[in-house]
């Protein structure tokens, strides 16, 4: 049996979902990261009991990466945002990302390495002190890349729930669709192999 109807409300379902979770991704500003270009879905086959594993979502090559990106990061603590800093449009001063993340930090700075590949592959400029950019040598680097590294471990990464959101509420929407579809499909089965 192919079920034809529910494959079609199955990509219907999957199509809204990436759409809603790119549109959301672009709105934090990560509208030109691999994880959007990577992030689709697969039409499984479907077996009788089983509709959702008929569905997967795939976001690229970094298993846990999107689940960071989704549920954000706690951060370690231990920032201060010093005296008379100005609050930000909701109110806070930056302190804590990812509160209800079930991920955090454990060490006060991100592995070796990664924020100073990060800095040479995006062609980041850096600036000094004085506010003037700084040539790119290798200790600018790894001093650049030090303070950034500890100020996301210590901060945290916001959460964007560009998965789990619009998963929830298109799987709200789409429920009784799938599965009138799936009912129908069985049925036009039954008739077809009465007739």
């Amino acid at each position: 049996m192919d079920f034809p109807k529910t494959k079609k409300m199955l990509k219907r379902f999957a199509k809204a979902v990436v759409r809603a979770g790119r549109i959301r991704l672009a709105a934090v500003g990560m509208g030109r990261s691999k994880l959007i270009k990577n992030f689709s879905y697969q039409i499984g086959k479907i077996t009788p009991g089983d509709l959702p594993k008929a569905v997967s979502f795939t976001f690229g090559s970094s298993a846990k990466y999107w689940q960071f990106v989704d549920e954000g990061v706690r951060g370690s603590g231990g920032y201060s945002p010093g005296r008379g800093a100005k609050k930000g449009k909701r109110g806070g001063t930056g302190m804590a990302r990812g509160g209800k993340s079930p991920f955090k930090f454990k060490k006060k700075n991100i592995a070796k390495g990664v924020i100073q590949k990060w800095i040479t592959s995006k062609g980041i400029r850096l600036r000094g002190t004085d506010g003037k950019f700084k040539s790119k040598t290798a200790s600018n680097i790894k001093g650049a890349a030090f303070v950034i590294g500890r100020a996301i471990a210590q901060r945290g990464l916001t959460r964007t729930q560009f998965f789990s959101a619009p998963y929830k509420k298109n799987m709200k929407y789409y429920i009784d669709k799938i599965l009138n579809a799936y009912g129908d499909d069985i049925t036009d089965d039954i008739v077809s192999k009465i007739k």
